[in-house]
């Protein structure tokens, strides 16, 4: 019974989710934008989010998936960013070895 297994979304013990907004206000709800991902991620090797002119807001290496301590929480030199869009660039490992990259934009709302 071999199906399509690309479809198995959260099923599947390799999904990652990278969210598109975060309201880092301090409410408890959605304040940090971080990688969620499954089992056979072994770790997220380079996290990085730039302005839209390409200046660099964040930047954390070899962290964990599903760890809020390990994602931005929209402050860059102790100020909260201005509401807006920003790049990121993820590159996540695997358990296999293989590298993942990601990229795209994160809504910072407030």
């Amino acid at each position: 019974d071999d199906m399509d297994n690309d479809c198995d979304g959260l099923i599947d013990e390799g999904f990652e989710f990278i969210p598109d907004a975060f309201s880092p206000n301090g409410d408890g709800l959605n304040d940090v934008f971080y990688v969620i991902a499954g089992k056979d991620v072994k770790q997220v090797k380079q996290f990085q989010v730039f302005n839209r002119w390409g200046q660099k807001m964040f930047e954390k290496t070899n962290g964990k998936t599903n760890d809020t301590s390990f994602g931005w929480n929209g402050y860059y030199n102790g100020q909260l960013v201005a509401q807006g869009t920003y790049v990121y660039q993820i590159v996540i490992e695997l358990l296999t070895g293989e590298l993942e990259i990601h990229k795209g934009n994160i809504s910072v709302v407030r």
